[in-house]
């Protein structure tokens, strides 16, 4: 869906580039993409670049414009998240806990799934406008490990005050 909203992004934007960061687990979707992109005329405006080292992936997150999750499904969606964190707009499809991580990040732009359109429109909109979507660091350090491990030990210590103080009295 994001391949598909690129023709629109390029009409607007034609020097845009779009990295494609990860795996491709299967080789007949990674066939598949590459067979779309020539189909579409984006071989000159997308790039495959694989795995990435994740102590290298806060590069790739600062020199960015914007981060696209075009997902449809997504349990978090950790990796909008560490694009937050570096303070790199963030469009994310709205599924999963990606609408709860949205709204407690505050900023970011959420679209329907499968929604080459919706997609197009939010990275246009970003481009535009990219002081009204960056500045997420503030919000982003909630997920840190820190912060998480903090409120999983307050959980622990509120039951254990609750249930197991009794037990002892």
């Amino acid at each position: 869906y994001l391949l598909e909203a690129m023709p629109s992004v390029l009409r607007d934007y034609p020097s845009t580039n779009l990295l494609l960061i990860g795996e491709a687990r299967r080789g007949e979707t990674l066939a598949g993409l590459k067979e779309l992109i020539q189909r579409l005329a984006l071989e000159d405006s997308v790039n495959f670049l694989g795995k990435i080292d994740n102590a290298k992936l806060p590069l790739y997150y600062n020199a960015a414009d914007v981060f696209v999750l075009p997902s449809l499904t997504e349990g978090l969606g950790l990796v909008l998240v560490e694009a937050a964190a570096c303070n790199c707009p963030i469009i994310g499809t709205r599924v999963g806990g990606v609408v709860d991580l949205m709204e407690t990040l505050g900023k970011g732009i959420l679209v329907p799934p499968r929604s080459p359109e919706a997609l197009a429109l939010a990275i246009k909109t970003v481009f535009e406008n990219p002081e009204e979507y960056n500045n997420l660091r503030e919000t982003a350090i909630h997920y840190s490990w820190d912060s998480i491990l903090e409120k999983n030990f307050k959980v622990l210590e509120d039951l254990q005050q609750e249930y197991f103080s009794k037990m002892t009295s």
